[in-house]
């Protein structure tokens, strides 16, 4: 490895150590704020379509690929990466 990856690996090990749980981008910043984005448009999206359901206004079945494909657009696996890289920690 070059020695800037070692001291990066480092300084990633000490961030993480100061501040625990959260995640940080190769920049060092904290990535609760598009966490937080991610899970807020994911969980508008799921409300929404579930009112509709139980309304009777849409069809589960018949919305159900058109609503897996919407949830991937909005970042939901990148947000359950996310999640589970927090609860590791």
């Amino acid at each position: 490895l070059p020695i800037w990856q070692d001291h990066f690996t480092e300084y990633l090990q000490l961030v993480g150590a100061i501040h625990p749980g959260r995640l940080f981008d190769f920049q060092g910043h904290s990535l609760e704020k598009e966490i937080a984005e991610l899970e807020a448009s994911i969980k508008d999206y799921i409300t929404q379509c579930q009112a509709k359901w139980v309304a009777g206004q849409s069809d589960i079945n018949a919305d159900w690929d058109g609503y897996l494909e919407q949830l991937d657009k909005l970042g939901l696996d990148q947000y359950l990466e996310y999640k589970g890289a927090v609860k590791a920690e």
